[in-house]
């Protein structure tokens, strides 16, 4: 953020719009999804931000289908925003990190006060204008994971307390050369405690991504192995900053070789040009690299690295790149254990889950 202008310009808004449609036209993209995150897109000025989105409908939506979302602190939210997120569309995810003791902790303003009361309110305004009607997507909720808190606590209260029931847990972005192994170990059950108040409520309704992820993927059903590997290069994300730098995905930026070599949307065609730069070619080769303990560990084929929690960085060390298991594996592992006793415990034969993880 210190590298990058600290708001986008309309020029630049305009340049995406142009790249992102180049793109779609030359892959028969059927859709694009257009993440605004931050730091904090309300920052924006409200006039700013819905000329953005205007000119992201008018110059994409017209050769494909355009979803934007939106990642918001919710702390600066007023009706006037809720009228701009109806008219664009706009499906609103907010960041809270579960009650109000732990989300205070991490999420301070300037004057260190924490932001839990106010981001609450944000929240409210989203579901009372879903409610009625004026939006279309209800609020989710992305909760940045903590082993020093409480994972059961914490669904509860996002579910119970705040009404929310599509949630996204972020793990922290650690590598084999920045890990604490105490904070790892509270991972394992943090994990496990997630999953059993996940099903212990036996609402289906209530969606924990990375939790169905794994376990739709242990069950072999219509996202089984096969399908998860045939779409996953088909799901190419990048972050475009706010100088209109075409780069890797975020969330593998501490990993990524390709980081600090990117394309600028001005001078590059479409996506497919970037892809085919030397540091992305070399990135995508040394991400697909495993480690001998995953191709050997029973769930390897399943888990591949972490592949459903996160991106490539938690298997990234300096001295052997992406050829590593995941710093959480031991997490994933106690989680694939708890996940395939509760299968089994309604009925699921063990071979059924065999033929999964072996064929």
């Amino acid at each position: 953020y210190l590298r990058h202008a600290p708001l986008i310009t309309e020029h630049t808004v305009q340049s995406v719009a142009e790249f992102l449609a180049r793109t779609a036209v030359e892959s028969g993209l059927k859709s694009i999804q257009v993440d605004l995150h931050g730091g904090e897109p309300t920052l924006l000025k409200k006039h700013r931000f819905d000329a953005m989105c205007a000119t992201l409908r008018r110059e994409i939506g017209e050769v494909t289908q355009l979803d934007i979302a939106l990642q918001t602190s919710a702390t600066l939210l007023d009706d006037e925003w809720i009228e701009i997120f109806a008219r664009h569309d706009i499906h609103v995810g907010v960041s809270i990190d579960g009650p109000r003791e732990f989300h205070d902790a991490n999420r301070r303003d300037h004057q260190g006060r924490g932001s839990y009361d106010d981001a609450v309110i944000g929240l409210r305004l989203l579901q009372s204008a879903h409610a009625q009607g004026r939006l279309k997507f209800a609020p989710g909720i992305i909760c940045v994971a903590n082993p020093k808190h409480d994972g059961r606590q914490t669904l509860n209260h996002l579910v119970d307390d705040l009404g929310v029931k599509g949630l996204h847990f972020v793990f922290p972005l650690r590598t084999w050369d920045e890990h604490d192994p105490v904070e790892l170990d509270g991972f394992v059950q943090y994990m496990v405690d997630m999953f059993d108040a996940w099903v212990e409520r036996g609402d289906r309704s209530v969606s924990v991504r990375y939790l169905e992820s794994f376990l739709s993927l242990l069950l072999g059903g219509k996202r089984g192995i096969e399908f998860y590997e045939a779409t996953l290069p088909r799901q190419i994300a990048m972050t475009i900053t706010s100088d209109g730098e075409v780069v890797g995905a975020d969330d593998e930026r501490v990993a990524s070789y390709a980081f600090d070599n990117g394309f600028m949307v001005a001078k590059a065609r479409t996506v497919s040009q970037v892809m085919g730069t030397v540091p992305m070619q070399r990135y995508a080769h040394e991400v697909a690299m495993r480690s001998a303990e995953c191709t050997s560990c029973c769930w390897g084929r399943l888990c591949k690295g972490g592949v459903p929690l996160a991106g490539a960085t938690q298997r990234h060390s300096m001295k052997d790149g992406f050829a590593n298991k995941s710093v959480f594996c031991e997490g994933i592992k106690a989680l694939l254990v708890r996940m395939t006793r509760h299968a089994m415990s309604n009925g699921v034969k063990f071979e059924q889950i065999e033929e999964v993880l072996v064929r």
